[in-house]
């Protein structure tokens, strides 16, 4: 069994998230969003912001990387680093195809997620793949998630995960698997220890059909830097808030974290080591190292890595890792590299609050091959709209109207289709001017 975990693992583990070296399931992920050794600066410079990531993979240990995926982020218009919409895209021959939008919404007293829409655009006005819910008690903590899929009959809960605590401390969280074909339900539960600071030092992961009888499946023992000072309520501050952009952090929200996680597997009864990862950090408290090794024969052995690096202002500029060659003895080329590029939060991107009395609207968002653009005034006089690229370059004139609506075909001034990407519809009336964001597809 042990040796088919080897296996598995040394397919599985390179294909990770953002700063993430974990080969726990996504389910197990949200009940108890772990750390996993990301290095959470406080002193980032909150003057940037992550603009662009892109995937390279060489799984077949080739030497040469391949495009694999694309992802750009919208941030919103009053509060320039909260982001309003991730873009994901699949490479095709010539460039980037968009494959899924992942939307943002907040409230707009608390601050807090309360909603994230899952949209893939198949179909002229695109659709919602599926759609997650955010609940949160009077300390401001999270307390309840429930995503819901598309299905025939329409929207469906899937799954709901439950977070509960004990003062700063959070103690446990239940995830609730729902079948197609109620009331099948299977519950995935993490019970949390804590040393004196309130840090995480054990997790243990179990597995119901009923949520009266739990069958244990895996185990995670941290150990903390030297100089880490974080607490549980820092903890639970993450979850609560950070933990729904784990996979874009670049440092994350919260001091230097564990040295070494040893992960467990439950296995005849007893706890058998699996993997485990030690984590380093460079002088300016960024994860700079997560060395992986796997237990064979009660001997720790090397089995994969991943190096980061940073730029003068300590954001994450590149991730590379690796594989150990048992056969040479040696470490492979590059098999996963994430190039990160930054923009500063002062960026003029973003659109426009839109002037009390005057207000524009776009459908569909996104769009293919057409979109409406309607008006919505006080005044009669005449309004003036054209499209503009993310660099403020005008793409093509809508003309003029008093109410009627505008169309754009997704041309620009020469005839030639505009390619897929972010662009801006600007109005302008009695000097006023406001802006939609408005994202092509095709």
């Amino acid at each position: 069994m042990k040796s088919a975990f080897i296996l598995a693992l040394i397919v599985i583990l390179p294909i990770v998230l953002i700063g993430k070296t974990n080969i726990y399931s996504e389910i197990d992920r949200s009940a108890n969003p772990t750390h996993s050794g990301l290095s959470y600066n406080i002193n980032q410079n909150r003057n940037w912001r992550i603009h662009e990531i892109i995937d390279y993979f060489d799984y077949d240990l080739t030497g040469t990387l391949t495009d694999n995926s694309k992802t750009d982020f919208c941030y919103n218009a009053v509060n320039s680093s909260v982001i309003d919409s991730i873009l994901f895209y699949a490479p095709v021959e010539d460039g980037y195809s968009l494959s899924n939008v992942l939307i943002y919404n907040y409230d707009s007293a608390s601050g807090n997620l309360i909603r994230t829409d899952q949209r893939r655009p198949d179909v002229e006005a695109s659709f919602i793949l599926s759609k997650t819910f955010y609940y949160y008690d009077n300390q401001n903590r999270i307390t309840n998630t429930q995503r819901h899929n598309l299905a025939i009959e329409g929207f469906r809960l899937s799954s709901s995960t439950d977070y509960f605590y004990d003062n700063n401390r959070l103690t446990q969280s239940i995830v609730s698997v729902y079948s197609l074909n109620p009331p099948d339900t299977t519950y995935y539960r993490t019970i949390n220890q804590h040393d004196a600071n309130g840090r995480i030092i054990n997790i243990i992961r179990s597995r119901s059909d009923d949520s009266l009888s739990w069958t244990p499946s895996a185990m995670e023992d941290l150990i903390y830097a030297s100089d880490d000072n974080t607490t549980g309520q820092d903890y639970i501050d993450y979850i609560s808030h950070q933990s729904m952009f784990d996979f874009l952090n670049d440092t994350g929200c919260f001091g230097k974290l564990a040295s070494d996680i040893s992960y467990s597997n439950f296995v005849d009864n007893t706890w058998e080591y699996m993997f485990h990862n030690t984590y380093q950090y460079n002088n300016d408290g960024n994860l700079s190292e997560v060395l992986g090794q796997v237990d064979v024969g009660g001997v720790w052995q090397n089995n994969t890595k991943v190096i980061y690096s940073y730029d003068a202002n300590n954001n994450r500029t590149e991730y590379n890792s690796y594989l150990w060659l048992n056969t040479n003895q040696a470490w492979s080329t590059t098999t996963v590299k994430k190039i990160y590029t930054w923009e500063q939060t002062t960026a003029n991107e973003d659109e426009v609050l839109p002037i009390t009395g005057f207000k524009i609207s776009v459908y569909p968002n996104p769009f293919k091959s057409g979109v409406s653009v309607s008006f919505r005034s006080k005044s009669n006089a005449v309004i003036e709209a054209a499209v503009y690229n993310v660099k403020g370059q005008l793409v093509k004139s809508l003309g003029t109207s008093k109410s009627t609506p505008l169309t754009w075909d997704g041309k620009d001034k020469d005839g030639k289709a505009a390619g897929n990407g972010i662009y801006f519809i600007k109005a302008s009336q009695n000097g006023k001017t406001v802006t939609n964001k408005i994202i092509r597809i095709r």
